[in-house]
């Protein structure tokens, strides 16, 4: 939390590995954040092969996704990759990472 706390962070990324549910983007409280939030979500599902939604905020306040967005006032995602073998996750997580670090 210190360390949250100490950066200047424009985005954040949340990987876990399960459900498949896809992307979920955490848009910044401000003017461009939702429009923002759904242009880098559509790139970095189609790139995962993964639908996205865009979060609730109202449901989203005890989540790690909505409490970045909330405390940092930036745009957060949470991507969720369906359950498969090691070698196959980890070349749709390299890849998704190598996109959120271009966006």
């Amino acid at each position: 939390m210190r360390f949250c706390r100490s950066g200047k962070f424009r985005r954040a990324l949340a990987l876990s590995a399960g459900t498949g549910n896809g992307l979920t983007a955490f848009p910044a409280p401000r003017e461009t954040g939702t429009q923002d939030a759904a242009v880098c979500a559509k790139i970095l599902a189609d790139s995962a092969g993964l639908g996205y939604t865009m979060a609730d905020p109202v449901t989203a306040s005890g989540s790690f996704g909505g409490w970045f967005a909330d405390s940092f006032r930036q745009t957060a995602f949470s991507l969720d990759f369906p359950q498969q073998n090691a070698a196959a996750l980890f070349a749709r997580v390299k890849e998704a990472l190598v996109l959120f670090s271009l966006l």
